[in-house]
C-alpha cells in the first residue's frame, strides 16, 4: 500500500472548518484523515481530493461546480457522496457549508436507525 500523503495545510484548513461543526470530532478512514459525528464518518480526504456525504439531490447540483465530481472509489461509484478538489487550502472556505451539511446530514441519518 502506498504512503498516504496529505498536504498540512489542507488538513489545517479542514481541521478550523470542523471545528465549527457541532458534534464533530477528527478520525482516520482508510489511513486518511476524516472527520465523524457519533460513530459515522461524514468527510475524509481521499486520493487528491476531500469526500462528503450529501443527499442525492444535493449531490446532482453541486457536481455543476467544475472543482466537485462524483466520488469514485476503488473504481466503484458512491452513490451519495462527492469529492472536492482544490489547490489552494484557503479554497475549502468555500465549501464549509458543504461539509456542514454532510455533518447534519449523516447525523440525521443515524438519529433515524
Amino acid at each position: 500500500m502506498a504512503k498516504i500523503n496529505v498536504d498540512e495545510e489542507h488538513k489545517k484548513a479542514l481541521d478550523n472548518i470542523m471545528q465549527t461543526v457541532p458534534g464533530v470530532r477528527p478520525g482516520k478512514m482508510f489511513g486518511y484523515p476524516a472527520y465523524y459525528v457519533g460513530r459515522k464518518m461524514f468527510t475524509s480526504f481521499y486520493e487528491d481530493g476531500v469526500c462528503a456525504k450529501v443527499p442525492l439531490e444535493l449531490k446532482e447540483r453541486l457536481i455543476e461546480d467544475e472543482n466537485i465530481e462524483p466520488f469514485i472509489a476503488m473504481g466503484r461509484h458512491i452513490k451519495k457522496w462527492v469529492l472536492i478538489k482544490v489547490t489552494s487550502a484557503v479554497d475549502y472556505q468555500k465549501y464549509a457549508d458543504i461539509f456542514k451539511t454532510s455533518a447534519e446530514y449523516v447525523d440525521e441519518l443515524v438519529k433515524k436507525k
